[in-house]
């Protein structure tokens, strides 16, 4: 229906060409319109109460100003250029809110809605990816793709869930090991953790900090240079603890845990060794002067 005052007017022109008798005309005018209306318009008529119109006159007029509301509130395809799938928005709910839209359009061609679907979807993802690589033949195929894309969405969302609900609970059971650990553990224990031989300095985490030192080597350098010597305090093996970085590793120790570079326990057998006149040959310039050697060595 294109214009609701041209429908008037021709079916009052079909109905009056019947030969119904004046007395009637009215009455029937009435109870035939809903005979010249379909879908929506024919919801419309069906919704009036009984005997809530008294005249074809007053119909009318309910007609033409529901028909008014429906044309300004009718959406047409400038509306459906604006339905673009939000940042967080996901596949079935842009689909759902789409597929509403394109309903509420009257005569909509189907290379405008896969076009309005295409430029509609968030950029880069898969579903979009998948349209302009094989672009559809029809929006119905398009929608039917999109049940597959939409299904892959959620799926991948419930394996992140899982993800995360595993690694939440990972993370409780370490928290709850280590506080087990530190409760379990002795008092000794607790201040003697990393020692060597010699345990104030082999600690790991001593309370002072050793001498400061400058070799001209690298860690696994340094470590190669002491295995070949015999006069190395090698330190014990780290206490066991469920906590310890297995990712780090240091060669010192020979054990997980931390990093060789940041040994404290090599960097106090280092400055000891120093001391007594060994690894001299490895220090840097400034080394050299730390230790009062000059431009010698020894």
């Amino acid at each position: 229906m294109s214009d609701p005052h041209d429908h008037l007017l021709q079916y009052k022109h079909v109905v009056q060409s019947m030969n119904i008798p004046t007395d009637m005309l009215d009455d029937m005018m009435c109870k035939l319109f809903a005979q010249s209306l379909k879908g929506a318009a024919l919801r419309w008529f069906y919704n009036f109460p009984p005997k809530s119109i008294d005249s074809f006159d007053e119909l009318s007029l309910e007609f033409m100003r529901s028909y008014l509301i429906h044309i300004q509130s009718e959406k047409t395809t400038k509306d459906l250029w604006g339905v673009i799938q939000e940042p967080h928005e996901s596949l079935h709910a842009y689909i759902k809110r789409f597929s509403k839209a394109i309903s509420e359009i009257s005569g909509l061609d189907d290379g405008t809605a896969r076009e309005t679907l295409k430029k509609g979807l968030r950029h880069k993802s898969l579903f979009k990816n998948e349209i302009c690589m094989r672009y559809p033949p029809t929006i119905q195929d398009a929608m039917h793709r999109a049940k597959g894309f939409i299904e892959l969405e959620e799926e991948n969302e419930r394996v992140e869930r899982d993800l995360a609900r595993t690694r939440e609970e990972v993370t409780k059971a370490r928290e709850e090991r280590e506080k087990n650990f530190r409760c379990k553990r002795p008092r000794t224990a607790r201040h003697t953790e990393h020692q060597g031989e010699r345990t104030s300095k082999h600690d790991h985490k001593c309370p002072f900090s050793p001498p400061k030192y400058a070799l001209g080597i690298s860690p696994p350098e340094l470590i190669a240079q002491l295995k070949r010597q015999d006069f190395v305090t090698w330190p014990k093996k780290l206490p066991d603890n469920p906590a310890r970085d297995i990712t780090k590793y240091c060669e010192f120790h020979k054990d997980h845990g931390h990093n060789t570079i940041d040994c404290r326990a090599l960097r106090a057998e280092v400055a000891e060794l120093l001391k007594k006149g060994h690894l001299r040959e490895f220090l840097t310039k400034k080394g050299t002067e730390t230790y009062g050697l000059g431009n010698g060595s020894k």
